[in-house]
């Protein structure tokens, strides 16, 4: 996976609210710590080279966004729209991203880290060699997604919905789960451990456990 090129020391500390002094709503580097962005709609902003710290983007429309070589960290953007987001050499870390819709994004070198995402929307993304490592998803939708090179590590699913997802290569038996919404024809080829063989044997076969 290839990390984020942006030079942190030679960032120039900025107010996010630049980005509308551009008419392509452009932001680069640029290091934007402790503000609080809320309600903003802005279509295609694009953000490139910039450091992310203890920010809120709280209920914006960035629809069509496109994040490059940027680092977010302890950053709060629950219930944003980024549909149809490219999202490219990125890495959240202990960021709150609940109820964020990615709806149709396309994600490349992409890690999420300790990251709370519950109830977010994933259906219809591309995701290639992109780590979600120790991060909530659970009630979240990968509906009709595509995994490539991709990884799930220790990661909480539960109720999570991959329904017309191929899980193929991709692992899951470090994740928990009670629940997972997918086929069966879609587990082919995917790593899970014992227990969640069971849960799987129970829900497709109608496999009964016997004392």
């Amino acid at each position: 996976m290839k990390k984020p090129k942006i030079k942190i020391d030679t960032l120039e500390s900025t107010s996010f609210f630049t980005i509308l002094d551009h008419e392509d709503y452009y932001l680069e580097y640029a290091k934007i710590e402790k503000e609080v962005v809320e309600e903003l709609s802005i279509e295609r902003p694009v953000f490139n080279e910039v450091l992310f710290k203890n920010v809120v983007f709280s209920r914006n429309d960035f629809k069509k966004i496109e994040i490059t070589d940027c680092i977010f960290q302890n950053c709060d953007l629950s219930n944003c729209d980024l549909f149809e987001g490219s999202i490219h050499r990125v890495t959240f870390n202990n960021c709150k991203m609940m109820g964020t819709n990615f709806r149709k994004s396309y994600f490349i070198n992409t890690e999420f880290n300790a990251c709370l995402m519950d109830l977010s929307n994933f259906s219809e993304t591309k995701l290639k060699e992109t780590v979600f490592d120790e991060c909530s998803l659970i009630s979240s939708d990968f509906i009709d997604s595509e995994f490539k090179k991709s990884q799930l590590y220790k990661c909480k699913l539960d109720k999570a919905n991959f329904f017309d997802t191929k899980l193929k290569d991709l692992a899951l038996n470090t994740c928990e789960f009670e629940r997972f919404d997918t086929q069966i024809e879609n587990l082919r080829g995917c790593h899970i451990n014992a227990e969640q063989a069971l849960y799987f044997s129970m829900a497709f076969l109608n496999v009964k456990i016997v004392d």
